[in-house]
């Protein structure tokens, strides 16, 4: 098997179609990531469990388990917002800007590779309980989460289509309007569906 071809779309494909194998082309490139993170995990140790947590990205953020029960929910949002507005402005940017028809790949081991690294954290910190733990911590936001990866992934090929002139901007402002209807809906269900369910956990 040539190991550039599991990176690379086969010959042909179109972003238009995101077709049936270009998706399982991405989604065992995320398993691989969820594979190889599992072990790099077990290599590191017990001491990365304390530096990732369950809330790592609420810590980063001044929203940590201590005080989670006196988070305004509106403000929750907006900084889900920014959150998400970020992350898919990393990954339009990196498809876009480093013309590398690879990274969609590199992304979804990247992706896979941090939920295995959360999980094995919250598995040390809780146990067995910690793998419910996590499935709450990305419930029900992740319904929208995860068709948001995918269809950032989906924009960026579309403006580098653009940016090469093998296809017209028509059509663009559309995209863009799902994306952000997208960022909306994973906030508004982390926010507001999401955050109630671990405030009643951890406190």
């Amino acid at each position: 098997m040539n190991i550039k071809n599991i990176f690379l779309p086969k010959k042909g494909f179109r972003v238009q179609t995101m077709n049936f194998s270009e998706s399982h082309r991405l989604f065992f490139l995320f398993i691989i990531g969820i594979v190889g993170g599992t072990f790099l995990f077990n290599m590191l140790g017990k001491e990365l469990a304390g530096k990732i947590g369950i809330y790592s990205e609420y810590m980063i953020s001044g929203f940590n388990m201590t005080t989670i029960e006196n988070i305004n929910p509106m403000d929750f949002f907006m900084f889900c917002i920014r959150k998400y507005c970020y992350q898919s402005s990393i990954i339009i940017l990196l498809i876009t800007l480093l013309k590398s028809k690879s990274m969609s790949g590199i992304l979804c081991i990247v992706k896979g590779v941090n939920i295995s690294f959360l999980v094995g954290s919250a598995t040390i910190s809780f146990g067995v309980g910690g793998i419910l733990i996590y499935i709450m911590s990305i419930f029900p936001h992740y319904f929208f989460y995860v068709p948001l990866f995918i269809w950032s992934i989906y924009l960026a090929n579309i403006i580098r289509e653009i940016f090469n002139h093998k296809r017209s901007a028509k059509g663009i402002l559309k995209a863009c309007i799902i994306e952000f209807a997208f960022i909306i809906g994973t906030s508004v269900f982390e926010a507001y569906g999401n955050l109630p369910i671990m405030i009643s956990m951890f406190t």
